[in-house]
Protein backbone atom coordinates (compact mmCIF):
# COMPACT_ATOMS: atom_id res chain seq x y z
CA UNK A 1 0.00 0.00 0.00
CA UNK A 2 1.10 3.52 -0.39
CA UNK A 3 0.81 6.48 2.04
CA UNK A 4 -2.42 7.47 0.16
CA UNK A 5 -3.93 3.93 0.62
CA UNK A 6 -3.98 3.15 -2.80
CA UNK A 7 -2.19 -0.82 -3.73
CA UNK A 8 0.98 -0.25 -5.07
CA UNK A 9 1.24 -1.53 -8.54
CA UNK A 10 3.27 -4.44 -8.51
CA UNK A 11 6.23 -4.95 -10.83
CA UNK A 12 6.24 -6.45 -13.89
CA UNK A 13 8.89 -9.62 -12.83
CA UNK A 14 6.20 -10.49 -9.82
CA UNK A 15 3.75 -11.46 -12.74
CA UNK A 16 6.75 -13.36 -14.41
CA UNK A 17 7.98 -15.27 -11.79
CA UNK A 18 4.53 -16.34 -10.25
CA UNK A 19 3.94 -17.80 -14.07
CA UNK A 20 7.28 -19.72 -14.33
CA UNK A 21 6.37 -21.87 -10.78
CA UNK A 22 2.70 -22.39 -11.85
CA UNK A 23 3.42 -23.18 -15.21
CA UNK A 24 6.68 -25.29 -15.32
CA UNK A 25 6.25 -28.83 -12.90
CA UNK A 26 8.93 -29.13 -10.25
CA UNK A 27 10.79 -32.94 -9.82
CA UNK A 28 12.46 -32.86 -6.65
CA UNK A 29 15.98 -34.25 -7.55
CA UNK A 30 19.34 -33.97 -5.76
CA UNK A 31 21.21 -33.64 -8.95
CA UNK A 32 19.89 -30.50 -12.02
CA UNK A 33 21.10 -30.83 -16.18
CA UNK A 34 22.89 -28.13 -16.07
CA UNK A 35 20.76 -25.98 -18.14
CA UNK A 36 20.65 -22.37 -18.93
CA UNK A 37 17.40 -20.85 -17.60
CA UNK A 38 16.19 -20.87 -21.41
CA UNK A 39 17.11 -24.50 -22.27
CA UNK A 40 14.92 -25.23 -19.17
CA UNK A 41 11.71 -23.26 -20.22
CA UNK A 42 12.36 -25.04 -23.47
CA UNK A 43 12.16 -29.08 -21.22
CA UNK A 44 9.01 -27.52 -20.00
CA UNK A 45 10.14 -29.07 -16.12
CA UNK A 46 11.92 -27.85 -13.34
CA UNK A 47 14.51 -31.15 -12.73
CA UNK A 48 15.31 -30.33 -9.17
CA UNK A 49 14.99 -26.93 -7.19
CA UNK A 50 17.90 -25.40 -8.22
CA UNK A 51 16.85 -25.33 -11.54
CA UNK A 52 13.87 -23.54 -10.64
CA UNK A 53 15.77 -21.29 -8.49
CA UNK A 54 18.08 -20.33 -11.16
CA UNK A 55 15.25 -19.46 -13.06
CA UNK A 56 13.64 -17.59 -10.85
CA UNK A 57 17.07 -15.37 -10.24
CA UNK A 58 17.44 -15.27 -14.01
CA UNK A 59 13.80 -13.42 -13.82
CA UNK A 60 14.13 -11.36 -11.11
CA UNK A 61 17.53 -11.41 -10.07
CA UNK A 62 17.66 -10.82 -6.46
CA UNK A 63 19.63 -12.04 -3.47
CA UNK A 64 19.72 -15.71 -2.70
CA UNK A 65 18.92 -16.85 0.71
CA UNK A 66 18.86 -20.89 1.65
CA UNK A 67 15.65 -21.58 3.95
CA UNK A 68 14.38 -24.35 5.25
CA UNK A 69 10.70 -25.94 3.51
CA UNK A 70 9.52 -29.49 2.06
CA UNK A 71 11.33 -31.40 5.33
CA UNK A 72 14.78 -29.90 4.44
CA UNK A 73 16.93 -26.76 2.56
CA UNK A 74 15.10 -24.92 0.56
CA UNK A 75 16.50 -21.83 -1.78
CA UNK A 76 14.35 -18.40 -1.90
CA UNK A 77 15.16 -14.96 -2.85
CA UNK A 78 14.17 -11.68 -1.82
CA UNK A 79 14.41 -8.48 -3.74
CA UNK A 80 13.34 -5.29 -2.16
CA UNK A 81 10.18 -6.36 0.10
CA UNK A 82 9.43 -9.06 -1.81
CA UNK A 83 10.34 -13.16 -1.07
CA UNK A 84 10.18 -15.46 -3.92
CA UNK A 85 10.92 -19.11 -4.13
CA UNK A 86 10.46 -22.75 -5.99
CA UNK A 87 6.89 -24.02 -5.38
CA UNK A 88 6.15 -20.92 -4.38
CA UNK A 89 2.99 -19.98 -6.69
CA UNK A 90 3.20 -16.17 -5.87
CA UNK A 91 5.92 -13.41 -4.84
CA UNK A 92 4.38 -12.44 -1.56
CA UNK A 93 5.14 -8.63 -0.30
CA UNK A 94 3.84 -6.88 2.42
CA UNK A 95 0.01 -7.77 2.04
CA UNK A 96 -1.64 -11.77 1.84
CA UNK A 97 -1.84 -13.02 -1.62
CA UNK A 98 -3.93 -15.43 -2.99
CA UNK A 99 -2.20 -18.35 -4.65
CA UNK A 100 -4.45 -21.86 -6.69
CA UNK A 101 -3.94 -23.46 -3.08
CA UNK A 102 -3.94 -20.84 -0.61
CA UNK A 103 -3.02 -17.66 0.70
CA UNK A 104 0.06 -16.45 1.82
CA UNK A 105 1.47 -14.23 3.76
CA UNK A 106 4.46 -13.26 5.78
CA UNK A 107 5.24 -13.02 8.97
CA UNK A 108 8.13 -13.20 11.28
CA UNK A 109 9.63 -16.78 10.46
CA UNK A 110 9.00 -16.46 7.24
CA UNK A 111 6.43 -17.28 4.51
CA UNK A 112 2.91 -18.87 5.49
CA UNK A 113 0.18 -20.76 4.10
CA UNK A 114 -3.76 -21.22 4.66
CA UNK A 115 -4.49 -24.40 2.99
CA UNK A 116 -7.35 -26.52 4.02
CA UNK A 117 -8.75 -23.78 6.37
CA UNK A 118 -5.66 -23.71 8.56
CA UNK A 119 -2.52 -21.62 8.73
CA UNK A 120 1.24 -23.42 8.52
CA UNK A 121 4.84 -22.51 8.21
CA UNK A 122 5.15 -23.30 4.47
CA UNK A 123 9.02 -21.42 3.88
CA UNK A 124 10.89 -20.54 6.99
CA UNK A 125 13.64 -17.98 6.64
CA UNK A 126 15.64 -17.44 9.93
CA UNK A 127 16.76 -21.08 10.30
CA UNK A 128 17.14 -22.22 14.11
CA UNK A 129 17.85 -25.72 13.50
CA UNK A 130 14.79 -27.44 15.19
CA UNK A 131 13.59 -29.38 11.86
CA UNK A 132 11.81 -27.70 8.74
CA UNK A 133 8.58 -27.41 7.66
CA UNK A 134 6.62 -29.56 5.38
CA UNK A 135 7.62 -33.04 3.96
CA UNK A 136 9.86 -33.59 0.51
CA UNK A 137 7.86 -34.71 -2.27
CA UNK A 138 8.62 -36.43 -5.48
CA UNK A 139 6.52 -34.43 -8.07
CA UNK A 140 4.73 -30.95 -7.45
CA UNK A 141 2.72 -28.52 -10.09
CA UNK A 142 -0.07 -25.96 -10.33
CA UNK A 143 -3.60 -26.36 -12.09
CA UNK A 144 -5.51 -23.14 -11.77
CA UNK A 145 -7.86 -25.10 -8.82
CA UNK A 146 -5.07 -26.18 -6.20
CA UNK A 147 -1.72 -27.65 -6.04
CA UNK A 148 -0.85 -31.12 -7.03
CA UNK A 149 1.91 -32.87 -5.21
CA UNK A 150 2.80 -36.23 -5.38
CA UNK A 151 4.43 -38.58 -2.61
CA UNK A 152 4.73 -41.78 -0.58
CA UNK A 153 2.50 -43.11 -3.54
CA UNK A 154 -0.32 -41.05 -2.99
CA UNK A 155 -1.52 -37.64 -5.25
CA UNK A 156 -2.23 -34.93 -2.78
CA UNK A 157 -4.66 -31.88 -4.22
CA UNK A 158 -4.53 -29.14 -2.07
CA UNK A 159 -6.44 -25.66 -1.67
CA UNK A 160 -7.87 -23.25 0.36
CA UNK A 161 -10.68 -25.25 1.71
CA UNK A 162 -9.63 -28.87 1.87
CA UNK A 163 -6.84 -31.58 0.69
CA UNK A 164 -7.39 -34.13 -0.93
CA UNK A 165 -5.20 -37.71 -1.24
CA UNK A 166 -6.10 -40.52 -3.42
CA UNK A 167 -3.23 -43.62 -4.59
CA UNK A 168 -1.45 -43.03 -7.44
CA UNK A 169 -0.64 -44.73 -10.72
CA UNK A 170 1.38 -44.48 -13.78
CA UNK A 171 -2.05 -44.38 -15.50
CA UNK A 172 -3.45 -41.31 -13.55
CA UNK A 173 -0.61 -39.46 -13.91
CA UNK A 174 -0.06 -40.06 -17.84
CA UNK A 175 -4.15 -38.97 -18.09
CA UNK A 176 -3.90 -36.03 -15.66
CA UNK A 177 -0.42 -34.65 -16.37
CA UNK A 178 1.70 -36.08 -18.96
CA UNK A 179 -0.77 -35.65 -21.99
CA UNK A 180 -2.23 -32.49 -21.31
CA UNK A 181 1.67 -31.10 -21.20
CA UNK A 182 3.12 -33.13 -23.57
CA UNK A 183 5.78 -33.89 -21.77
CA UNK A 184 7.84 -37.09 -21.88
CA UNK A 185 7.73 -40.03 -19.24
CA UNK A 186 11.20 -39.56 -17.83
CA UNK A 187 9.60 -36.56 -15.89
CA UNK A 188 8.44 -39.66 -13.92
CA UNK A 189 10.98 -41.77 -13.32
CA UNK A 190 11.61 -40.59 -9.73
CA UNK A 191 7.81 -41.50 -8.41
CA UNK A 192 7.16 -43.83 -5.84
CA UNK A 193 4.63 -45.66 -6.73
CA UNK A 194 2.05 -47.36 -3.85
CA UNK A 195 2.28 -50.76 -2.78
CA UNK A 196 -0.84 -53.23 -3.74
CA UNK A 197 -2.17 -52.36 -0.34
CA UNK A 198 -3.43 -48.78 -2.44
CA UNK A 199 -5.22 -46.82 0.29
CA UNK A 200 -8.46 -45.35 -0.30
CA UNK A 201 -9.36 -41.77 -1.10
CA UNK A 202 -9.41 -39.42 1.82
CA UNK A 203 -10.59 -35.71 2.12
CA UNK A 204 -9.68 -33.55 4.74
CA UNK A 205 -10.90 -29.89 5.89
CA UNK A 206 -9.81 -27.98 9.09
CA UNK A 207 -10.44 -25.43 11.64
CA UNK A 208 -8.99 -23.15 14.34
CA UNK A 209 -10.37 -24.81 17.44
CA UNK A 210 -10.69 -21.27 18.23
CA UNK A 211 -13.53 -20.29 16.33
CA UNK A 212 -15.06 -23.45 18.20
CA UNK A 213 -17.84 -21.68 20.81
CA UNK A 214 -19.26 -24.98 21.99
CA UNK A 215 -18.26 -28.57 22.68
CA UNK A 216 -20.59 -29.99 20.12
CA UNK A 217 -17.78 -31.45 17.73
CA UNK A 218 -17.19 -33.86 20.63
CA UNK A 219 -20.00 -35.59 20.06
CA UNK A 220 -19.81 -38.45 17.15
CA UNK A 221 -23.86 -38.79 16.69
CA UNK A 222 -24.51 -35.12 16.60
CA UNK A 223 -21.94 -34.67 14.01
CA UNK A 224 -23.85 -37.66 11.70
CA UNK A 225 -27.18 -35.93 12.55
CA UNK A 226 -26.46 -32.64 11.30
CA UNK A 227 -24.95 -34.14 7.83
CA UNK A 228 -26.85 -32.61 5.30
CA UNK A 229 -28.09 -35.99 3.73
CA UNK A 230 -29.10 -37.92 7.30
CA UNK A 231 -32.59 -37.34 8.32
CA UNK A 232 -31.91 -39.03 11.82
CA UNK A 233 -29.49 -41.12 13.76
CA UNK A 234 -30.36 -43.61 16.45
CA UNK A 235 -28.07 -45.08 18.67
CA UNK A 236 -27.48 -48.94 19.48
CA UNK A 237 -24.69 -49.69 22.29
CA UNK A 238 -21.89 -48.80 20.38
CA UNK A 239 -23.46 -48.62 16.54
CA UNK A 240 -24.89 -45.47 15.14
CA UNK A 241 -27.52 -46.25 12.83
CA UNK A 242 -28.24 -43.05 10.40
CA UNK A 243 -31.58 -42.89 8.04
CA UNK A 244 -30.33 -41.02 5.06
CA UNK A 245 -32.45 -38.58 2.61
CA UNK A 246 -31.87 -41.31 0.14
CA UNK A 247 -33.37 -43.81 1.92
CA UNK A 248 -30.84 -45.70 3.48
CA UNK A 249 -30.20 -47.56 6.73
CA UNK A 250 -26.29 -46.79 7.25
CA UNK A 251 -24.85 -48.63 10.45
CA UNK A 252 -21.57 -47.23 11.65
CA UNK A 253 -19.71 -48.14 14.96
CA UNK A 254 -18.09 -45.46 16.70
CA UNK A 255 -15.50 -44.70 18.97
CA UNK A 256 -14.89 -41.12 20.70
CA UNK A 257 -12.32 -39.75 23.38
CA UNK A 258 -10.85 -36.12 24.69
CA UNK A 259 -9.63 -35.44 21.17
CA UNK A 260 -12.40 -36.40 18.66
CA UNK A 261 -14.04 -39.54 17.75
CA UNK A 262 -13.96 -41.97 14.60
CA UNK A 263 -16.93 -43.70 12.69
CA UNK A 264 -16.84 -46.28 10.49
CA UNK A 265 -19.64 -47.69 8.35
CA UNK A 266 -20.19 -51.36 8.97
CA UNK A 267 -23.43 -51.76 6.42
CA UNK A 268 -25.18 -49.84 4.11
CA UNK A 269 -24.50 -47.82 1.28
CA UNK A 270 -22.70 -44.11 1.88
CA UNK A 271 -20.21 -41.84 0.51
CA UNK A 272 -18.06 -42.65 3.47
CA UNK A 273 -16.32 -45.28 4.63
CA UNK A 274 -14.78 -43.64 7.52
CA UNK A 275 -15.35 -40.04 8.99
CA UNK A 276 -13.55 -38.76 11.66
CA UNK A 277 -12.76 -35.69 13.80
CA UNK A 278 -10.14 -34.83 15.64
CA UNK A 279 -7.87 -32.17 17.13
CA UNK A 280 -4.21 -31.74 16.34
CA UNK A 281 -2.38 -28.92 18.15
CA UNK A 282 -4.67 -25.84 17.56
CA UNK A 283 -7.01 -27.15 14.96
CA UNK A 284 -10.14 -29.46 14.46
CA UNK A 285 -9.88 -31.55 11.54
CA UNK A 286 -12.67 -33.31 9.68
CA UNK A 287 -11.48 -36.27 7.47
CA UNK A 288 -13.89 -38.83 5.29
CA UNK A 289 -12.68 -41.80 3.75
CA UNK A 290 -14.29 -42.14 0.39
CA UNK A 291 -16.32 -45.72 -0.61
CA UNK A 292 -14.83 -47.06 -3.52
CA UNK A 293 -17.84 -46.12 -6.12
CA UNK A 294 -17.42 -42.15 -5.65
CA UNK A 295 -14.92 -40.43 -7.83
CA UNK A 296 -13.15 -37.47 -6.66
CA UNK A 297 -11.40 -36.77 -9.24
CA UNK A 298 -14.66 -36.51 -11.58
CA UNK A 299 -15.25 -32.37 -12.54
CA UNK A 300 -17.09 -30.66 -9.79
CA UNK A 301 -16.86 -33.38 -6.99
CA UNK A 302 -13.71 -32.40 -5.37
CA UNK A 303 -15.06 -29.04 -4.23
CA UNK A 304 -18.52 -30.30 -3.17
CA UNK A 305 -17.20 -32.93 -1.27
CA UNK A 306 -15.04 -30.23 0.58
CA UNK A 307 -17.70 -27.74 0.87
CA UNK A 308 -19.98 -30.79 2.77
CA UNK A 309 -17.34 -31.35 5.20
CA UNK A 310 -16.65 -27.58 5.81
CA UNK A 311 -20.23 -26.91 6.51
CA UNK A 312 -20.71 -29.91 8.42
CA UNK A 313 -17.41 -28.71 10.51
CA UNK A 314 -19.42 -24.92 11.26
CA UNK A 315 -22.26 -26.56 11.98
CA UNK A 316 -20.77 -28.43 15.17
CA UNK A 317 -20.17 -24.51 16.69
Amino acid sequence: MTDSGVPRAQPDWWGRVAHAVRRFPLVQREEDRGLAPAEIAASGWFHGVSECADMLHDIAKGELSEGRAFGGPWPYLRREEAVFAPALPVVVGTTTVSGPDGDYQRRAEGVWREGAGIDTLFLEQETAGQGAPGRPFDLLWFEDNGRYLVRDGVLEIGDLFADLRVPVTPSLLSRIFLDRRKLPETVLEGVRWPSEAQAPAEIEVGRPSELSTTEHWRDARLALERRADVRSVQQTGAELVAATERGDAVVFSFAEDKDGWQLDRQAGAYAYTRLSLMRRGDALWLRGVLDATMDPLAPGMRERLAFDLRADLVALG
